[in-house]
């Protein structure tokens, strides 16, 4: 378990068979488990929300640093309402990039594939799935 794809990681395809973009609703389908909401409460008073997902089988998520403060308890929730405390194992401000590491990851859920934005054209189709501001599933 290195983190790396393996047979039981979707794969989100450019293409369907036939050569057509895959619909929206197939992306979600096979997207959605792995997307998670972030909640980070700090010492103070207030807190923030974002989104992020599951980068490999270890219990790593990717979000954006600036939903996560060096102080702040973090939680985690999955698709299916699960809930995990996560750790903030590292952020970097420049790329405004985070990495967490949840306790636990429910069952069949399985991580996102990390793109290269050297196969990507200008025009190509893209789907953001998220919980921007609290806002499930938009």
């Amino acid at each position: 378990a290195d983190g790396t794809a393996d047979a039981r990681t979707p794969r989100i395809e450019a293409a369907a068979p036939d050569g057509a973009a895959p619909s929206v609703q197939s992306v979600v389908a096979g997207s959605a488990p792995a997307v998670v909401l972030v909640t980070a409460r700090g010492e103070g008073a207030g807190g923030s929300l974002g989104s992020g997902f599951l980068v490999d089988r270890r219990g790593r998520v990717l979000t954006n640093a600036h939903v996560v403060d060096d102080d702040a308890t973090v939680t985690v929730t999955f698709d299916d309402g699960t809930e995990s405390p996560a750790e903030v194992l590292g952020k970097d401000q420049s790329t405004d990039l985070a990495v967490l590491r949840v306790e636990r990851v429910p069952a069949g859920v399985a991580p996102l594939p990390l793109g290269r934005s050297a196969d990507l054209v200008v025009g190509d189709p893209v789907i953001a799935i998220g919980n921007p501001f609290g806002l499930e599933r938009t």
